[in-house]
């Protein structure tokens, strides 16, 4: 197994993880390409448990739509409709329009983020939303401490 397979494997785990324990309907992690300057899709997640590997493909630029956006000012992203946002881009047409968004900047061992988390929770339920709200706000620092 090479070191780009298990990182995906981990990073498609983690999506399944966000699935099952905290709430996330739609889901992707996107890690940034130093030497291209650019926001990769790398793992994604749709409300029926199945993995996509289509995404690879999808590139975002630092500042572009609202993944970019994290990434370049380094903070939570938190929208309770995505189609509310004239920044959603929509590349993967994964995302339902109506529902929230929430995406948080991944950082590594720097200060720089190393990528992005962008997830839909399953519906707009406050005991839903909350909870996942709450998770996606911290994970920042859980990923810092994990992968740091």
């Amino acid at each position: 197994m090479t070191r780009a397979t298990s990182v995906r494997e981990v990073l498609q785990s983690a999506l399944r993880i966000l699935h099952d324990d905290a709430f996330m309907q739609h889901g992707m992690i996107c890690l940034y390409d130093t030497q291209r300057a650019v926001l990769t899709v790398e793992a994604l997640h749709q409300a029926d448990e199945q993995l996509i590997a289509s995404g690879s493909q999808v590139r975002y630029l630092s500042g572009e739509g609202l993944v970019g956006t994290v990434l370049s000012q380094h903070q939570p992203l938190v929208l309770l409709r995505v189609a509310d946002d004239q920044r959603f881009l929509d590349r993967l047409g994964l995302y339902d329009y109506n529902l929230p968004f929430i995406a948080v900047p991944l950082f590594g061992v720097e200060t720089q983020p190393i990528g992005v988390l962008a997830a839909q929770p399953m519906a707009h339920y406050e005991e839903h939303f909350q909870p996942a709200r709450a998770f996606w706000k911290r994970s920042p620092i859980w990923w810092r401490r994990r992968c740091g």
